[in-house]
């Protein structure tokens, strides 16, 4: 295997095979986990919705969060749960399981003036490595409805697509975002802690205006209540809702915690970063999000995330079998005819009905 990490440019020469291309389903023993989450960010509402594959096994989930503390939420294990996810935007026609309202999405994204993608790949356990692309601050448009009621989308979005073989057991936090620099500046952020995080060659990135930098390692507080940077800077969590769920199949199993909320309080960026200001909004799948900003960040918006993998990345279930087709008609009139004929008693009942007359197959008395 190359020498890994790789971010940016190296990562396409490296002798692996990578997406768009085909990956092996399985990996020294490891299966291969991918995903791709679609984050849509706003001061009134924060929007998520992922695909997650484990092997050949599929989960998809969605959320809506406000900042009055309602949450909207569902997740399917079967089927599409009516959630569609892609680079061109999110789609979801579902009840939620908070309280059934009629949840419906229509957001398109507009990836030809997103900031630059950044990619990377990493090692994991002895054999595995796991490919990861984030794009942010993508100008979002569309509207949520509720129940019939409808408010419109514009804001910034997040994408992270994964695809790799990861360790058995893996637990990692993460946070995104989008906002506003008080300079005026458009910032969005990248932050992990567990996976993909070597100190050089990271998926951590702060993007200032458009251009993608590397963070040095951030810390997250066990409870999720802060990110801290290496050089002091600190941002702090006041979270609207929570959308958590756990899984248990057989050898597979997950916990997953996504809060949503706004950060305050300060940041760093790359190596020529100056300090920030921040404060922001999210929702997203299973590990931690918090903040990331830079110039004086004083609006910004986002989602975070906690989760504990055993067996798999943000946890799958398989299809369920289809129900056996119905016998021909040639067989079911084989089955009729081999049954024993009606007694005198239900042969005149059923003569009765029908002006007395003898039925075929009744017994006589």
């Amino acid at each position: 295997m190359p020498a890994l990490p790789a971010r940016g440019d190296a990562v396409r020469s490296l002798e692996l095979p990578l997406p768009p291309a085909r990956m092996p389903l399985v990996r020294g023993g490891r299966p291969l986990k991918r995903w791709r989450y679609v984050g849509v960010y706003g001061p009134e509402a924060c929007v998520c919705a992922c695909e997650v594959w484990v092997g050949p096994l599929v989960q998809r989930f969605w959320g809506v969060a406000t900042p009055d503390g309602r949450l909207l939420s569902a997740r399917s294990l079967v089927g599409s749960g009516g959630v569609a996810v892609s680079e061109a935007g999110v789609a979801v026609r579902a009840r939620a399981q908070e309280d059934g309202a009629r949840v419906e999405v229509e957001v398109e994204l507009a990836l030809a003036d997103a900031p630059r993608a950044v990619e990377s790949v990493s090692a994991s356990g002895t054999s595995g490595y796991v490919w990861t692309r984030k794009r942010a601050g993508i100008p979002a448009r569309g509207w949520v409805a509720v129940d019939g009621r409808r408010r419109a989308v514009d804001s910034e979005a997040v994408i992270d697509e994964t695809a790799g073989y990861h360790s058995r057991h893996t637990l990692w936090r993460w946070s995104a975002g989008v906002g506003l620099a008080a300079d005026g500046a458009r910032v969005a952020w990248n932050l992990v802690e567990g996976v993909n995080d070597d100190r050089a060659g990271s998926e951590r990135t702060l993007w200032l205006d458009g251009e993608p930098s590397e963070v040095a390692p951030v810390t997250f507080s066990p409870g999720l209540a802060a990110v801290r940077f290496e050089d002091g800077g600190e941002l702090r969590f006041a979270p609207w809702a929570e959308l958590a769920h756990r899984t248990r199949l057989g050898i597979v199993g997950s916990d997953y915690r996504q809060p949503l909320g706004s950060f305050t309080g300060e940041l760093s960026g790359g190596s020529s970063s100056p300090r920030a200001m921040a404060s922001w909004s999210d929702t997203r799948r299973g590990g931690e999000r918090r903040a990331g900003a830079l110039a004086g960040v004083d609006r910004g918006l986002g989602g975070g995330r906690v989760r504990v993998t055993r067996g798999s990345c943000p946890s799958p279930t398989p299809r369920l079998a289809r129900p056996p087709h119905p016998p021909p008609r040639a067989a079911r009139a084989r089955r009729r005819s081999s049954r024993a004929p009606p007694g005198p008693r239900r042969c005149a009942r059923r003569a009765r009905g029908r002006g007395r007359r003898a039925l075929p197959g009744c017994a006589r008395a």
